[in-house]
């Protein structure tokens, strides 16, 4: 008899999935490479993971689960190896940075992977709690007031998400997902919750009208924190809000406009910003919406090469917009328009720009493309939304990072932490060249 059979891998390889940050985290209180280590055990661990057949049970892992756990250890991974050269001692002791960001990243996992309502609602509320001082990690008062309105919004809006498990708890007397989805019937209740999550769990995906923790928190967060709320948390949570409307999918008209209303707001508003961190936090908030419209109107494999390649390509912007800051003491796009930085920042910093706002060929262009060519049969309206709000966003992002790539004056910088973000843009690019050339 074989007792070692698919399942039981799977179930092996995911608890070590969870097992190996903490055992990281615990060690780089005394040395902040085992975080880089174990990170980098965790993206073979979720690689192995993404080829064994989907499983259901405590946890639910389908291909949109295995795209995040891969796209969760790869970019803390990448965060890890960055935050080496990067982190000092903040508001606590460089090490426990190390262990916070290790556990968040294992919340992220519960996020993606776990197969009850009301524990991804207590995983995405534990990483609002381990994140609070990650991003009031350098300790000033312009820090201290974005990260009070973090935990004031985001806290808010999880609450109202507690209300809406209540609801559906209350209708469907269950809260194991895969017993839920599809059985969200036309009642009161049902629309009441669905309402409610979208809402509740939305403030954490970057939807209207909860977003407006999301540009101050990366703006004044470091860099590497940055990187992973636009890469992996943001996009986590817009799962959720997938999985809100799995369960009742004939409210898809109010999930639809609300999301499209955030995309044309976010590039709306990156048109005016002075900040660099700030205009990509709005980026993401395009992107993010984008990708989760496409998983709403049925085109899983457009969203999920959206959302794969973006998450590099945030990475990569972010990381660059650390380096800008460390070296010229400065978070201005003016700025840095008067004195910049040179190669491979600022190649970074230019590519980064072009992947995520969907230029051919990288993956961003194609998941885009893919997820227009479905709407193009399921809204017109909304498509039409879409198309501006994605050329106002294009014009904004790259007219901006232009400016800063083409300073008046040039400081020399060849740093490994240039390198690290410049890697990560590439993977944006590769990722999509090879879809383009699988598609065809």
């Amino acid at each position: 008899m074989n007792w070692w059979g698919d399942k039981e891998m799977v179930h092996f390889l995911i608890y070590s999935l969870f097992l190996i940050p903490l055992l990281g985290g615990a060690l780089s209180l005394k040395w902040k490479f085992s975080s880089v280590i174990s990170s980098l055990v965790n993206v073979v661990v979720a690689t192995l993971i993404f080829f064994y057949p989907p499983t259901v049970g405590t946890f639910f892992v389908d291909d949109v689960s295995k795209v995040f756990v891969i796209m969760n250890a790869s970019i803390t991974f990448i965060v890890m190896l960055y935050s080496t050269g990067y982190i000092k001692d903040g508001i606590v002791r460089e090490g426990w940075y190390y262990f916070l960001f290790m556990v968040y990243s294992d919340a992220i996992y519960g996020v993606v992977t776990l197969n009850n309502l009301g524990l991804i609602w207590a995983a995405l509320e534990a990483s609002t709690a381990l994140t609070v001082i990650l991003v009031a990690y350098e300790k000033d008062n312009v820090t201290m007031e974005a990260t009070w309105r973090y935990l004031v919004i985001v806290s808010m809006g999880v609450s109202i998400a507690f209300v809406s498990i209540i609801l559906f708890y209350y209708d469907l007397h269950t809260l194991t997902l895969t017993s839920m989805i599809g059985r969200g019937e036309v009642s009161p209740t049902i629309v009441a919750a669905s309402l409610l999550g979208l809402l509740g769990f939305g403030t954490k995906a970057g939807i209207f009208p909860g977003y407006t923790w999301l540009p101050d928190a990366h703006t004044e967060a470091p860099a590497t924190v940055s990187s992973s709320f636009s890469a992996v948390l943001v996009p986590s949570a817009a799962v959720i809000v997938y999985r809100i409307w799995e369960i009742a999918p004939f409210m898809e008209n109010y999930f639809l406009a609300l999301s499209g209303f955030s995309v044309l707001t976010a590039s709306l508003v990156m048109a005016r910003q002075r900040y660099f961190k700030r205009l990509f936090a709005y980026s993401t908030l395009e992107n993010v919406n984008i990708g989760l419209i496409g998983l709403i109107v049925g085109q899983p494999l457009g969203a999920l090469i959206l959302f794969f390649t973006h998450a590099f390509g945030k990475t990569a912007a972010f990381l660059s917009s650390g380096v800008y800051m460390e070296r010229l003491g400065t978070k201005r796009i003016d700025d840095v328009e008067r004195v910049g930085l040179s190669s491979p920042t600022s190649t970074s910093l230019f590519l980064s720009s072009l992947a995520v706002t969907g230029t051919p060929p990288f993956g961003t262009f194609v998941g885009e493309l893919l997820i227009f060519t479905t709407l193009f049969h399921v809204s017109i309206p909304l498509l039409a939304v879409l198309l501006i709000s994605a050329g106002i966003a294009f014009v904004s992002v790259n007219y901006h990072v232009t400016r800063m790539v083409k300073s008046k004056e040039e400081k020399a910088y060849s740093g490994l932490l240039g390198y690290i973000a410049l890697a990560s843009a590439i993977v944006s690019l590769l990722a999509g060249v090879i879809a383009i050339g699988v598609l065809q």
